[in-house]
């Protein structure tokens, strides 16, 4: 079969890019033909394109406010260039990763393990290393580049130790502390409060105890270090369906800008972090790209753990961990759910899979997998891989939109910043 029939069959892409990835892709040989018929639907196709407007209120805030300067400019410019950037390498180096054996079978779409068509793993690495290029760059030219510098360090080396973990298989009891190596430069350079004010929900201690703050002293890098922990295996686990790593990370990485812009004139650590931002969802959004269903790339955990590295390091940077913590409330509840299992409580098998219905096309929800994906189908219903990815990604929109209701609603800034 040639790569344009494979292409109909199969692996068809949001249209508006097509011409500058056919290129790319021209070489790429399949190495099996697929045994059901998948294409991006036309509503998928809108909600891949709408996403981007996600960053729309970001930018609105700052032309309204004139919270802005020259090096947002050039930030947003250099993301500008990492998104095309990401468009062009991503397919290039699809046939480099099988040829070194990085690829999976993608179990949801019917077809036997052993014959299914060879998809390309690990790819987040060509997004992770045009990502951290860019805030290197941006980096040098800007007056928080020492607060910067710290994120930096851990961000690439939680990318190494992923990377590692995709070519090695480290087994999941030695992965887990792979973050609590990695955030040590982060909170070793970080000087912001430690202070926990008591307003908001938390006036009736104000009330009960006569105080208005604690200072937790060291108790908040430990709270720092639970953080870029739960982070970068949060998204980890919050997946095994395309396109729901790259788009949860997406999400909330636009979340994360809007609130950073907001104090863009006024707090550096919020310049820091939309700086580590806007590269991010620039190079995400060019990796979902080809990560949208019918997916064309794996991302592999070299992505998803740099992206809960990203996320953590910008709540910290930015000195609103607390409110990172409420935009990844689908996180939260995705890990209580699967807590049984990942502990061992429970057998926990190695896919923790719906079944895919090869009759209707639908994925169902299995009892023995506890995670937000099957429960998600246990309560609505079978659906497609497609649409199940959409209603996740529109829950955790909800999820990031409440997160701002109770964080200005309630004024949940509890730590003084």
């Amino acid at each position: 079969m040639s790569i344009e029939n494979l292409k109909e069959s199969r692996y068809r892409p949001p249209n508006l890019l097509s011409i500058f990835v056919m290129s790319s892709e021209a070489k790429s040989k399949p190495v099996a033909t697929p045994a059901l018929t998948f294409k991006t639907s036309t509503f998928g196709n809108i909600f891949y394109w709408s996403l981007i407007l996600l960053t729309a209120p970001s930018w609105a805030s700052a032309i309204t406010y004139q919270t802005y300067d020259y090096h947002l400019l050039v930030t947003l410019i250099i993301g500008i260039i990492a998104f095309f950037l990401s468009v062009f390498a991503i397919p290039r180096c699809r046939n480099t990763h099988i040829r070194s054996r990085l690829f999976g079978r993608d179990l949801n779409k019917g077809e036997d393990p052993e014959t299914a068509v060879q998809v390309p793993e690990t790819m987040g690495l060509e997004s992770s290393a045009i990502m951290i290029a860019c805030v290197i760059i941006i980096a040098a030219f800007s007056e928080v580049r020492n607060i910067l510098y710290p994120a930096i360090i851990s961000i690439s080396l939680t990318t190494f130790l992923g990377f590692a973990d995709d070519v090695l298989n480290i087994p999941w009891r030695v992965k887990i502390f792979i973050p609590f190596f990695s955030v040590l430069p982060l909170v070793l350079n970080y000087d912001g409060s430690t202070t926990i004010y008591f307003h908001g929900f938390l006036s009736p201690i104000k009330s009960l105890f006569n105080v208005e703050y604690i200072d937790v002293g060291i108790f908040y890098y430990l709270y720092i270090f639970c953080l870029f922990v739960f982070c970068t295996h949060s998204i980890n686990i919050y997946a095994g369906i395309n396109g729901l790593e790259a788009g949860q990370s997406l999400i909330v990485a636009c979340f994360l800008l809007f609130h950073s812009i907001c104090y863009w004139g006024s707090e550096p650590g919020s310049k820091a972090a939309a700086i580590l931002l806007i590269p991010f969802i620039a190079t995400t959004y060019g990796l979902l790209y080809f990560n949208w269903f019918p997916s064309r790339v794996f991302v592999g955990d070299t992505f998803t753990l740099t992206a809960g590295a990203v996320i953590a390091s910008a709540g910290v940077l930015g000195h609103f961990a607390e409110m990172t913590l409420l935009f990844m409330l689908p996180q939260l509840i995705n890990f209580a759910v699967s807590l049984p299992q990942l502990i061992g409580f429970i057998p926990c098998p190695r896919h923790r899979l719906p079944v895919l219905n090869k009759k209707t096309g639908k994925l169902e929800g299995k009892t023995i997998n506890w995670n937000l994906v099957n429960l998600w189908l246990l309560i609505f219903g079978p659906k497609t891989e497609e649409r199940l990815c959409i209603e996740l990604l529109i829950f955790q929109i909800i999820c990031c939109l409440a997160a701002f209701g109770v964080r200005y609603l309630y004024n949940t800034d509890i730590f003084g910043v």
